[in-house]
């Protein structure tokens, strides 16, 4: 008989593709066939997003002061999430208006922080961290659609950011589980309400 421990383990490793390391002055991937069977975004959208990341991940090379800012990127459902550290405030700055630029964005959430960037150990830790979060949240039985690939988990410093689309009932005890993990410092929803109608075919 498999323990919960371990059941946790083997469905956060199927289910969800790790996200890894977050902050201190804030600013202000297709996986495999089960998972785009079951996600609430479009293949356009899902395509688009891998896109809108691929184009992220240009403007973070093109910075300045490139070894000293830790960027990490995610593109959910067209909306934009920069978290890490950068060497200056203006890197920061820039780097949003560069990404609000770039076509299907609607909205980009800058956490970045002003800081040194993170340390091996501390993005391994991290990475630990979004492991130990998506074992929980597959783990859920909110409803019977409902499924643990529906959440994005990010985590940066101990900070563990959640985005997807969920409805309504299942976004607080997503929240609420991450927020049982040990480790975890703080837990910042990035939800889009999810109407199923909505979907396009």
């Amino acid at each position: 008989m498999i323990t919960r421990n371990i059941l946790a383990i083997l469905l956060g490793a199927v289910i969800l593709p790790l996200s890894g390391c977050a902050p201190l002055a804030v600013f202000g991937a297709v996986g495999t066939t089960g998972v785009i069977m079951s996600d609430r975004r479009t293949n356009a959208v899902m395509l688009e997003d891998q896109e809108i990341e691929s184009q992220v991940k240009k403007a973070v090379r093109d910075l300045p002061y490139g070894s000293k800012n830790h960027i990490n990127n995610v593109s959910y459902n067209h909306a934009v999430l920069l978290a890490g550290e950068v060497h200056t405030r203006e890197i920061g700055l820039t780097l949003e208006d560069e990404v609000k630029k770039i076509p299907g964005v609607t909205n980009v959430y800058n956490e970045l922080v002003i800081a040194p960037a993170s340390s091996f150990g501390e993005r391994s830790q991290d990475t630990l961290l979004t492991t130990k979060v998506k074992s929980e949240i597959a783990l859920l039985t909110i409803s019977p659609d409902f499924y643990a690939g529906h959440v994005k988990v990010v985590t940066e410093r101990g900070i563990v950011y959640l985005m997807g689309l969920l409805k309504p009932s299942e976004m607080q005890p997503v929240i609420d589980r991450a927020r049982s993990v040990s480790g975890v410092i703080e837990v910042v929803p990035l939800f889009e309400t999810y109407y199923p109608e909505k979907k396009d075919k």
